[in-house]
């Protein structure tokens, strides 16, 4: 009997042992599930602010993009002010011009009148003259 007692417990103490290398290898593939769940979240958070940063890249270029369309849009302004105000400049310059011509004209047309005043009146006096004469 004793033969069948120590038998009987061995084999109680090799299925101890069976079974606590069966809990520890299920305890041990609960953690490394849980660890792959974590990597697998880590990941995707990864993946998610990698989206995110991408988006936000693609903003900012955007914006870039829009400044330096309005930064053109507003030199293409100044060239514009700058031709109208050249083109007034250049309007005052020809309109100076012009008084100046028409002034210098006028001056001329008056003395040019003033000579033919007085070359009428020596006509006219030479008129009277020779007719004193005769």
């Amino acid at each position: 009997m004793l033969k069948f007692e120590f038998y009987i417990q061995k084999h109680e103490e090799e299925g101890e042992g069976e079974e606590g290398e069966e809990e520890e290898g299920e305890e041990e593939e609960e953690e490394e599930e849980e660890e792959e769940e974590e990597e697998e979240e880590e990941e995707e958070e990864g993946e998610e602010g990698e989206e995110e940063e991408g988006e936000e890249g693609e903003e900012g270029e955007e914006e870039g993009e829009e400044e330096e369309e309005e930064g053109e849009e507003g030199e293409e302004e100044e060239e514009e002010e700058e031709e109208e105000g050249g083109e007034e400049e250049e309007g005052e310059e020809g309109e100076e011009e012009e008084e100046e011509e028409g002034e210098e004209e006028g001056e001329e047309e008056e003395e040019g009148e003033e000579e033919e005043g007085e070359e009428e009146e020596e006509e006219e006096e030479e008129g009277e003259e020779e007719e004193i004469n005769k």
